[in-house]
C-alpha cells in the first residue's frame, strides 16, 4: 500500500474545534491500524486484510468476487442521517481503472440500505452517490481513477445537509452535490463507514483505505 494514510490533512476549523468543546459535534476518528470492531464478509475469491497503511479489500482473480467491512456504533444516537455529517476518506485503489465496482461511504452499503459517500464505478470514474428507499443516486465528479497498484487517490470529501444536500468534494474542491433521493428514514442507522467491492471480470482489483474521520454535528 502506499503512504496516502499517513497525510493527516487539516480539515478542522476553529468553528469545527468551538462545535467539539461545547458538546455541538462529535469527531470519530478510525485509524484503521486493526480489523477489531470491523464487520467484515467476503464471497468468491475476495478478501480483505492489513497493509502498513490501513485497510485494504481484494476482489482476487475470480469474476463477480466481493469484499465488504463496515464500522458500527454499539450505542447509536438516533438516525445518523438526521445530522449534518462531514466525512473525510484517505486511500488508494488497485488496478481500480475499470472492471471494479467499490464504494467508500457512510452507512449501510453492505446490505443497501441507505448510505452517502463515493462510488467508483466499472468505467473507472469516480462518482458522487446516495440511496434511499431502494435507488441509487450518482454526480459524475469528473475524476477517472489512474492505473496500478497501488494508486493513490486524492482527498475525498462528503458534507451531507440533511434533507437539503449532499456536496462531493476532492482535494478540497467541491466537483458536485446531489439534491434529491437522500437518505433519510426513521430507524437507528449506526454504521458511520461502509466499503465495499466487487469486480466484474477475473482480474486482482479493490481499494484500501488508510485514514478516515467523521464530523457529525449534534444540533
Amino acid at each position: 500500500m502506499s503512504r496516502v494514510g499517513k497525510r493527516i490533512p487539516p480539515y478542522l476549523g476553529m468553528q469545527d474545534l468551538a462545535d467539539l468543546l461545547h458538546g455541538r459535534a462529535i469527531h470519530y476518528i478510525l485509524p484503521l491500524e486493526s480489523l477489531d470492531g470491523i464487520g467484515t464478509s467476503t464471497s468468491g475469491s475476495g478478501s480483505i486484510g492489513l497493509g502498513t497503511d490501513g485497510l485494504a479489500l481484494i476482489t482476487g482473480t475470480t469474476a463477480g468476487s466481493v469484499a465488504t467491512a463496515d464500522k458500527p456504533l454499539y450505542k447509536p444516537a438516533g438516525n445518523l442521517f438526521n445530522y449534518k455529517l462531514r466525512a473525510l476518506f484517505m486511500g488508494q485503489t488497485y488496478n481500480g481503472e475499470s472492471n471494479l465496482t467499490a464504494y467508500m461511504v457512510v452507512g449501510d452499503v453492505p446490505n443497501l440500505s441507505r448510505y452517502v459517500g463515493f462510488k467508483i464505478h466499472t468505467d473507472g470514474k469516480l462518482y458522487g452517490c446516495v440511496y434511499e428507499a431502494g435507488s441509487e443516486t450518482t454526480v459524475d465528479l469528473d475524476y477517472t481513477v489512474g492505473t496500478g497498484w497501488p494508486h493513490p487517490l486524492p482527498v475525498l470529501e462528503v458534507r451531507f445537509y440533511p434533507a437539503v444536500k449532499a456536496e462531493f468534494y476532492i482535494d478540497g474542491a467541491k466537483r458536485g452535490e446531489i439534491t434529491s433521493g437522500l437518505p433519510s428514514g426513521t430507524p437507528s442507522y449506526y454504521r458511520i463507514l461502509s466499503l465495499r467491492v466487487e469486480n466484474a471480470d477475473a482480474t486482482n482489483r479493490g481499494i484500501g483505505l488508510g485514514y478516515y474521520s467523521l464530523f457529525r454535528w449534534l444540533v
